[in-house]
């Protein structure tokens, strides 16, 4: 967000500062620039975006995992998204953000290393907890600690401790990968689940 804000900043004071500009050559430098900037926003909105869709904001977390699951799907791999049987309603924003951005991390390391035909995304909750689960059938992998070394499954690691989930992870070569993470639910003020 910073990043846009300064981007936009900058070409504001450019725009303003363009109708003063009289010699040729520096006008078509500034225009270049003030092009340049426009594409500097444009890319950073399109990155934002993809990390943060407007659905997760409109209408909530199982919403925004459905848009994504739908929009990585390719001719080469299957992936199903399993909704909660009933509606988790809203959560907090710091909660809706982890658990989309896991799910993200997840599946997307799926795609890139699995080889699997089929990722399988699962969404609940019971017991006042949220578990999200993303299984695929693919090569599996080998290590002590499965998420050490490799980024996203470290990203996942991180956010599941500050929301004072649990983490585990089940693999083995030729077996695939399963993720499961479950994350507990504030006790409710009253006003909805933060």
């Amino acid at each position: 967000d910073g990043l846009i804000q300064y981007a936009t900043g900058a070409l504001l004071h450019l725009l303003g500062y363009q109708a003063t500009v009289a010699n040729k050559e520096n006008a078509e430098l500034l225009e270049s620039a003030i092009n340049a900037l426009r594409q500097t926003v444009a890319e950073g909105r399109r990155v934002m975006n993809g990390i943060r869709t407007p659905v997760l904001d409109e209408h909530g977390v199982t919403a925004a995992i459905e848009e994504f699951v739908y929009e990585k799907r390719t001719s080469n791999t299957t992936i199903e998204f399993i909704p909660p049987k009933t509606d988790i309603g809203r959560l907090s924003a710091e909660r809706e953000i982890a658990i989309y951005r896991m799910a993200q991390e997840a599946v997307n390391n799926a795609l890139k290393h699995s080889q699997s035909a089929k990722v399988r995304v699962t969404l609940e909750q019971a017991n006042d907890c949220i578990f999200l689960t993303v299984k695929d059938w693919g090569v599996g992998m080998v290590a002590k600690d499965p998420a050490r070394g490799v980024h996203g499954l470290l990203g996942i690691k991180e956010r599941v401790r500050i929301l004072n989930g649990t983490f585990h992870i089940e693999s083995s070569p030729g077996n695939g990968t399963q993720i499961e993470i479950e994350l507990p639910l504030p006790k409710s003020s009253g006003v909805g689940l933060t």
